[in-house]
Parts: C-alpha cells; structure tokens; sequence
C-alpha cells in the first residue's frame, strides 16, 4: 500500500508506475493520500489503467460515513476495473449503512467487531 501525489495534488502517475513494477506479483492498495486529488474520476482512471487493483478512501472525507456517497460515484465509476475499499471512521455502528450506501465490498477498519 502507498500513495504518491505530486506537489499540486495530482497523482505521481510516473513513479505510481515505478512502484506498481516493484510490487509484483504482490497486489497493489494506493492508500488515502487518494482522498486530497482533487479530480478523483480522473485519478481513479489513472490508477486503473496502471494495474492498481484497490483505492482506499473515504471518499475525500473525514470519514467514510460522511463520504459514503462519494464513494458510491467512484464505485460506480470503477465499474468493476478497480475495487474502492472504504476506510476511515469505519466502525461497528456504521459499516452496514456504509456498505449499503456506497455499494463497497470491501472495508478497512482499525477496531475490531463482530458481525
């Protein structure tokens, strides 16, 4: 997992390349550095079109609750190419209103519960 922005916020899609490289066979997570591009659509294609296979975010938000339906647009934009993992303020109260809203499959979350 790793992020690399450029300075005016846009993803490093050079050394992005460079890293995906190195990482092989291993699969590829660009972490929430995601979050602070400004153009997401756009990123989320790049990231694609480089191999990347997981997106982890909140949607630009300080939580995936509060971005659950930014991430619901970048869910339906991914179209399958590339998985969005919500992450962020991920708990036990509100995972299944996430899931429902954003329409992810996957989650990360730092606190341990019980389904």
């Amino acid at each position: 997992m790793f992020g690399i922005l450029r300075v005016d916020q846009t993803l490093d899609v050079e050394r992005t390349r460079e890293l995906v490289a190195l990482a092989r066979p291993l699969e590829v997570t660009f972490h929430r550095a995601f979050d602070e591009i400004s153009d997401k659509l756009r990123a989320l294609d790049e990231l694609s079109a480089l191999g990347v296979e997981r997106v982890l975010t909140s949607g630009g938000a300080a939580t995936a609750f509060d971005g659950r339906f930014e991430l619901a647009k970048l869910v339906r934009h991914a179209r399958g190419r590339i998985t969005i993992v919500a992450g962020g303020g991920v708990r036990a109260h509100n995972w299944r209103d996430i899931v429902r809203d954003a329409g992810v499959v996957e989650l990360h979350s730092s606190t341990v519960f019980a389904t």
